[in-house]
């Protein structure tokens, strides 16, 4: 299922992505590659902090290689945050003013 789950990330189909992740997780909670996997699933549906969660339990796992990992993927979720809500004011700037 975790390969499944990575062929419907390239096809763009992450809900049905997270499905198979969440399945793969309910099995094995601490799996690096299926926390890894959905983190990135989480981060191309928005959901921010879901997708926090993920990379902070795989960088608790242990390895300086997981922490490191996680600890970019974290910053980018920052980044790309910042950048969605910074979108989304100059969508709605004005939109109230009326």
């Amino acid at each position: 299922k975790l390969n499944l789950a990575a062929c419907a990330q390239k096809l763009g189909e992450h809900p049905v992505a997270l499905k198979l992740l969440n399945e793969v997780l309910g099995v094995d909670p601490s799996h690096p590659k299926a926390l890894y996997r959905r983190g990135q699933t989480y981060m191309h549906l928005s959901e921010w902090e879901a997708a926090r969660e993920d990379y902070r339990k795989m960088a608790a796992l242990g390895s300086a290689e997981l922490k490191l990992e996680a600890g970019t993927h974290l910053a980018k979720i920052d980044r790309l945050e910042r950048e969605a809500l910074s979108q989304q004011k100059k969508q709605f700037q004005g939109f109230f003013n009326r």
